[in-house]
């Protein structure tokens, strides 16, 4: 209510042209604008998003999370939530294309799609959660906690450009205990 009624709206609405996209197009052009959003973000940023995956993927089998219905099958614990996950991550962008769509025929600007950036986020670490929990009830050994390990360490030092001492630089040096405000000497407090 409070977004409708914003004085910003009367110069937004200024600029709509008068005619404005048909419902079937609207549909039709969001749900394509969302399938290019979500595959372009994918292939432009493969990196922090295989990172992203890789930390979230890590999560279960560093906790301990396994599925406990192991007499189901992978197509249930695994196959039908991540299926599930995709087209909500779909539809939910598709929602918020079209506002844009049906107004300007067009996407949205960069600032207006942080919203489907954050629901595809949310998506991937869910859908690697349930990944790594199933990997956890499958192969839970030395071997799994291993490679998980290896794969959050890094993020560890992505925090601090100075990680010359280990992690525990890095935990100091990170910005949220700076922001917290936690001062004096981080390396007694390490153990270092």
């Amino acid at each position: 209510m409070i977004l409708v009624l914003a004085p910003s709206n009367a110069t937004r609405t200024e600029v709509i042209p008068a005619e404005r996209t048909s419902l079937p197009m609207t549909i039709f052009l969001s749900l394509r604008f969302a399938f290019d959003f979500i595959t372009d973000s994918i292939r432009s940023l493969p990196m922090p998003h295989l990172i992203f995956l890789l930390v979230f993927l890590a999560l279960p089998i560093l906790i301990g999370v396994s599925s406990k219905e192991k007499l189901n099958g992978v197509l249930r614990n695994v196959i039908l939530p991540v299926l599930v996950i995709l087209i909500a991550i779909w539809l939910i962008t598709a929602a918020v294309q079209a506002p844009s769509v049906m107004f300007y025929g067009a996407p949205p600007d960069p600032r207006g799609k942080s919203l489907a950036r954050f629901v595809m986020l949310a998506g991937l670490a869910g859908i690697a959660w349930l990944l790594g929990r199933e990997l956890n009830s499958r192969w839970n050994n030395t071997w799994v906690h291993s490679i998980a390990i290896l794969a959050v360490i890094p993020q560890c030092c992505i925090h601090s450009p100075n990680c010359n001492t280990g992690l525990c630089r890095t935990a100091c040096l990170s910005p949220t205990r700076r922001i917290m405000g936690r001062t004096g000497s981080c390396h007694s407090n390490c153990g270092s």
